[in-house]
């Protein structure tokens, strides 16, 4: 269904969405999500659905019509970790969640469910041994299964780690750096720092000191 879907949420839990359309929005459904969510929801709409995913002790997933008819609902995974972050990958069909017992915890969940197929994939990092608090997160899944993490502690050192090694120091940036992780054949790691911009990093996994280029974006 073509169109621009808006969605309007308010402190009650209540979630509407309306359709943008020649003669302004229309609403097309009302639904109530259930009290005492850890964050607000994370929406997608792809072709065929409407993908709700909502945080309580874990990952659920809503899909309906875009006509707000419920298809299926299913507990995705299950944790006791408060969530950090949570988003829609409408490229890959996917949400990609990222758990953690506090900034000053050492344990780390990451997961990646496949929204339209069964596929739930998650691994935990126990006991992640870093100088200061992780202030920032930023993760992805490889296409080898390899789960890749990037942290920014509060002494500003980022590190990259992944499910088999790590940490690696990577650099020291004392604000906030805005951290990405993109992998694929090989794993590259972006922030952003105010005097230069953005800064991306490239690791291979058989490599014995990890990195091996690095370059900055455009000026």
């Amino acid at each position: 269904q073509d169109g621009l879907f808006v969605f309007l949420l308010d402190p009650e839990g209540t979630l509407e969405c309306h359709q943008l359309g020649k003669d302004g929005l229309k609403q097309i459904f009302i639904y109530w999500l259930p009290p005492g969510l850890d964050a607000a929801p994370v929406i997608g709409v792809d072709e065929d659905f409407v993908h709700i995913v909502y945080a309580h002790r874990g990952l659920t997933h809503v899909r309906l019509d875009h006509t707000g008819l419920m298809i299926s609902m299913r507990q995705l995974m299950r944790t006791r970790l408060p969530l950090y972050d949570c988003r829609y990958d409408g490229a890959e069909e996917a949400v990609k969640a990222i758990f953690r017992d506090g900034p000053a915890g050492k344990t780390v969940e990451v997961v990646v469910a496949a929204l339209n197929e069964s596929d739930v994939f998650a691994h935990r990092f126990e006991e992640i041994r870093l100088r200061g608090e992780l202030r920032e997160l930023a993760f992805d899944r490889g296409t080898d299964g390899v789960f890749h993490l990037f942290g920014r502690t509060s002494r500003g050192r980022l590190y990259y780690l992944h499910d088999g090694g790590g940490p690696w120091l990577v650099d020291r940036v004392d604000e906030k750096a805005f951290l990405r992780v993109i992998a694929a054949q090989q794993t590259y790691l972006g922030y952003s720092r105010s005097e230069r911009g953005d800064r991306f990093v490239m690791f291979d996994p058989y490599s014995e000191e990890g990195r091996i280029e690095s370059f900055e974006a455009a000026e």
